[in-house]
């Protein structure tokens, strides 16, 4: 029997209960189909430390290595103390994209940078409601891609001469090939060469690799 004519059956109960299976069993479906498309990763690498920044301890504070539609994401939150509230207490955020091809890679890496444009603009103008044109060559401070090792290096404010009217982070936007990462610190984080040496190198690891 076809299901249109199981709906012309005179029995509500039974059309109600057919509709309420096929809800049932379509939310199954969904979640299904959301979750292979984020799926959380076991064994997830640790690619730095924050030793390798200059620092005497290192703490995780998160990390994670999920996989999207279109990209791969590996995720890693560092500290230098287990103490949040002590002022020499500093931290860095590395995000790194694996997307499909290069101009997925163009495409993410001007939206991740239009994100957290428009959060300083909120913040500096006490709304939540920015909607003005954000451009990417004029709004953001351009690195340089040799010292980087990249093809494009953006970062939000220069780490070497902050405005007094600073954000509380400051951002640094990296696209090389088809992967973009996004470093983020506090401005109080010295980026010194040597510094730059060691998290340039994380762009071309292997943490994707199964």
């Amino acid at each position: 029997m076809s299901i249109k004519k199981l709906l012309r059956t005179p029995s509500y109960a039974f059309r109600y209960g057919l509709l309420l299976t096929f809800f049932i069993v379509g939310g199954i479906v969904v979640n299904m189909f959301f979750l292979s498309h984020n799926i959380i990763l076991d064994n997830v690498p640790v690619i730095l430390s924050m030793e390798d920044l200059g620092y005497s301890e290192s703490h995780i504070k998160d990390i994670s290595l999920k996989s999207f539609k279109d990209y791969d994401l590996y995720k890693l939150v560092l500290s230098s103390s287990n103490d949040d509230s002590l002022d020499e207490n500093e931290y860095i955020r590395i995000e790194i994209f694996n997307t499909d091809n290069k101009s997925n890679a163009d495409t993410l890496l001007v939206d991740e940078m239009k994100s957290y444009k428009k959060a300083e603009m909120e913040w500096r103008l006490n709304t939540n409601n920015y909607k003005n044109e954000i451009n990417i060559e004029t709004d953001f401070f351009r690195l340089d891609e040799n010292e980087w090792k990249v093809e494009k290096a953006y970062a939000l404010y220069d780490y070497n001469n902050y405005p007094e009217d600073r954000y509380y982070d400051n951002y640094i936007f990296l696209k090389k090939g088809s992967r973009v990462m996004v470093i983020e610190f506090d401005p109080e984080f010295e980026m010194s060469p040597s510094r730059i040496d060691v998290l340039k190198a994380l762009i071309d690891t292997d943490v994707f690799k199964n």
